[in-house]
């Protein structure tokens, strides 16, 4: 009897330090889990596209470069200074405030830890119209409707 009581003790040992050995393995690989991140940003610039699910920014412009940005519209993405996105047409300056969501892990290269970074959506949570589209940014049919008469011009008076 005290042998069988040995050996159950020893079972229920064993038992209980192999649930706890795999306690411990699993603790890095929890540790090396992605990691979501959310920053809140600004962006300002002029309207290139706008849909019911998106918003694209020229945000900055240099000698050989036009930098752009699209950002994802929700239902919970306010509109100032305007009643609706619907309102907001392409060539109009915007103030953006939005969410970058990204996920962010670690990893062991070399021995070295690095942090990794991934940007998973930029979430437009205010679009604040700034200013109209101005007339040079306008095309010619936006000025003038398709299928007006246009005054002839006279040639070089005598």
């Amino acid at each position: 009897m005290i042998g069988l009581r040995i050996i159950k003790l020893v079972l229920v040992l064993v038992l209980v330090l192999g649930i706890k050995s795999l306690g411990f393995t699993e603790e890095p690989l929890e540790a090396n889990k992605p990691k979501k991140v959310t920053q809140e940003k600004i962006l300002e610039g002029k309207v290139v596209a706008i849909t019911s699910n998106f918003i694209a920014i020229n945000y900055g412009l240099d000698k050989r470069t036009s930098y752009e940005m699209a950002l994802t519209i929700d239902k919970d993405t306010k509109v100032e200074r305007k009643n609706s996105l619907k309102e907001i047409i392409p060539g109009e300056g915007v103030w953006i405030k939005y969410a970058e969501i990204s996920e962010v892990s670690k990893e062991t290269v070399n021995g070295e830890e690095r942090s990794k970074t991934r940007v998973l959506t930029k979430l437009a949570r205010v679009v604040r119209f700034m200013s109209p589209v101005s007339k040079e940014l306008q095309s010619f049919e936006e000025i003038v409707p398709f299928g007006t008469q246009l005054p002839k011009e006279e040639g070089p008076k005598k």
